[in-house]
C-alpha cells in the first residue's frame, strides 16, 4: 500500500516545516512543496497556512490530516497482521535434521502427532553426516529441529535440548570360555569387566558413524593399543558378524529385533557382554532446537511428540 501522501502531509502537520517535514521524510524540500501545491490544487483549497515562519493545518488540512493519520494507523495495524500470520506460517514449517542411521523410531511418532495434530504442518527432513553439521545448520537456520548423538551434554550457547535416551558402552564378544577367564566380576554391576587391552589382537567390529568411532578410538587410547579395525555400516551387519563368532565390539546396547538371518549356514554364536572400563562411557541422543523458540507451535508439537515416545519405551523398558 503507497501512503506517502498521508505521510507527507502528517509530516507537514507535525513539524509545521517544509524543510523539517523533508528532512524527515528523507526527500527534498523543493519535492515536498511541489506535492503540497499539487494537493492543494487537486483539492482546490489551502490546506496549511502561514503563521510567522508556521504552517498552521487550515479547516480542511484539519480533515486531511486525520483521515491521512487513519490510513497511516490502518496501514501499520496491516503490517502488523501480515507479519503475524507469516510468523506463524513459519510456525507450521518444520525443518527436521537427522543422522542417516538413528531417528526412525522417533520421528515415526512424530510424523504420526503432527498427521494427527497439525496435518496442516508441511515437515521436511534434511540429512547430514555429522552432530557438527546439524548444529551449525540449526544455528544458521537452516534446520529447526535436529536429532544428534552426543557423548558430551553440557549444555550449549543458543541451543535447547531434550535427551532421549543415554546408553553406555559395551564390550560384545562371542560367549567363549577364553573371554570369561579373563573377565572380572564388580559387585554391584551388571556384568562383568573385561580389559579391553587384553583384546588387542582382536579384530574390531565399529559401527560406522562417527561419534561410535570416535568413543572406541577413545578407549583404545587408553588402553594403549591399535587393534584391527572394521568399519561396520549398520548395527545388523555388526550383530550378524558376531553371532557368526567373527570378531569382537564396542557398541551401545543389547540389540532388540536384531534377528539372525535365517538363510544362514552357520548356527549363530550366544553373545557376552562386558563392561569395556571402570568408568562407564556414555553416548546420548538428542533433540535441540534453537533457543527461545520452544514456543512455536510446531517445535512445541514436536518436543511433546519425543516426551509421549520416551514415556512410552521408558515403561517397557526400551530405548526408542
Amino acid at each position: 500500500m503507497d501512503i506517502r501522501e498521508p505521510r507527507y502531509i502528517a509530516a507537514i502537520a507535525k513539524y509545521k516545516n517544509l524543510s523539517v517535514a523533508a528532512e524527515h521524510l528523507h526527500i527534498t524540500q523543493p519535492t515536498l512543496s511541489s506535492f503540497l501545491k499539487k494537493q492543494e490544487l487537486e483539492l482546490g483549497s489551502s490546506l496549511f497556512s502561514r503563521v510567522g515562519n508556521k504552517l498552521i493545518p487550515t479547516a480542511v488540512g484539519e480533515c486531511y490530516i486525520e483521515a491521512a493519520q487513519k490510513m497511516i494507523d490502518a496501514n501499520l495495524q496491516l503490517k502488523a497482521q501480515l507479519q503475524s500470520i507469516l510468523r506463524e506460517k513459519d510456525s507450521y514449517r518444520l525443518r527436521i535434521g537427522i543422522t542417516p542411521t538413528f531417528g526412525s523410531v522417533v520421528l515415526a511418532q512424530i510424523f504420526t502427532t503432527f498427521q494427527s495434530n497439525m496435518p496442516y504442518c508441511n515437515l521436511s527432513l534434511i540429512t547430514r553426516r555429522t552432530a557438527a553439521s546439524l548444529e551449525e545448520m540449526l544455528l544458521n537456520g537452516e534446520i529447526d529441529f535436529a536429532f544428534v548423538l552426543r557423548r558430551d551434554t553440557r549444555p550449549a550457547n543458543h541451543i535447547e535440548r531434550f535427551e532421549i535416551w543415554k546408553r553406555e558402552f559395551l564390550l560384545i564378544v562371542p560367549s567363549l570360555p577364553v573371554f570369561t577367564k579373563l573377565s572380572k566380576t564388580e559387585p554391584g554391576r551388571e556384568y562383568s569387566h573385561l580389559d579391553i587391552s587384553l583384546l588387542e589382537n582382536e579384530p574390531f567390529l565399529v559401527y560406522d558413524d562417527p561419534l561410535y568411532v570416535e568413543t572406541a578410538q577413545s578407549f583404545f587410547k587408553k588402553a594403549g593399543i591399535s587393534p584391527k579395525i572394521i568399519h561396520m555400516a549398520s548395527e545388523q551387519n555388526l550383530y550378524t558378524v558376531l553371532r557368526c563368532g567373527y570378531g569382537v565390539s564396542l557398541h551401545t546396547y543389547e540389540p532388540n529385533g536384531l534377528d539372525f538371518p535365517t538363510y544362514s549356514t552357520v548356527d549363530p554364536t550366544p553373545l557376552q557382554y562386558y563392561y569395556p572400563a571402570h568408568q562407564p562411557e556414555y553416548i546420548t541422543y538428542c533433540a535441540e532446537w534453537r533457543g527461545g523458540e520452544s514456543d512455536k507451535a510446531a517445535i512445541r508439537t514436536a518436543i511433546d511428540a519425543i516426551s509421549d515416545t520416551r514415556r512410552v519405551f521408558n515403561s517397557q523398558g526400551q530405548n526408542p
